[in-house]
């Protein structure tokens, strides 16, 4: 990996892990002191503290070509530790996969990206498009790294005029992480 992608990849890691994503690390980080003042100042409201149980997350918006796919992958990997955890909780309810939602266009990208850089099964992914979606197991869609669909697949799970297709959102799961390519 290049020196850029490891410190994206270090961001990812950085805000994805509980002890460093804390509400407040926001509010009370330096640059935001002038805007803790003006709350102060101008403010009775008497808002409660944020839930801590929360859902996290980043966004990893470089410019086209520094390798996001590479960097998303490296850091899924990273974390496969977590994603076990995280499914033990509740494994009828939650996928310790990834979600990854992207255009067609590039979905081969990152079956590609795999492929590439990351040998032997390091990273084992299912593909959740087309005909193959029918012959994939909730089993499947639980235990596995990745799963790689289309925003079209999202958009037609629960849709009235696709009443017998099989999709993602009839499985009601809990992602791991759900990661929006090219978000639409």
């Amino acid at each position: 990996m290049k020196p850029h992608q490891i410190l994206a990849l270090n961001f990812l890691l950085k805000n994805e892990d509980s002890e460093n994503n804390k509400p407040e690390a926001l509010w009370y980080h330096h640059d935001n002191a002038w805007l803790r003042n003006y709350c102060k100042k101008d403010s009775n409201s008497s808002a409660k503290e944020p839930n801590h149980n929360r859902s996290q997350g980043s966004i990893l918006a470089d410019d086209m070509g520094l390798g996001k796919t590479l960097t998303t992958l490296a850091f899924i990997l990273a974390t496969s530790d977590n994603r076990r955890n995280f499914r033990q909780a509740d494994p009828n309810k939650r996928s310790a996969a990834t979600l990854v939602i992207c255009p067609l266009a590039t979905l081969s990208n990152w079956k590609n990206e795999i492929d590439l850089h990351f040998r032997g099964h390091a990273i084992p992914y299912e593909v959740f498009h087309g005909d193959n979606r029918k012959s994939l197991t909730s089993e499947d869609l639980q235990s596995t790294m990745l799963i790689l669909t289309t925003y079209k697949m999202i958009g037609t799970s629960g849709n009235k005029k696709h009443p017998n297709q099989h999709n993602i959102g009839a499985l009601d799961l809990f992602w791991f992480r759900i990661v929006l390519d090219k978000a639409q």
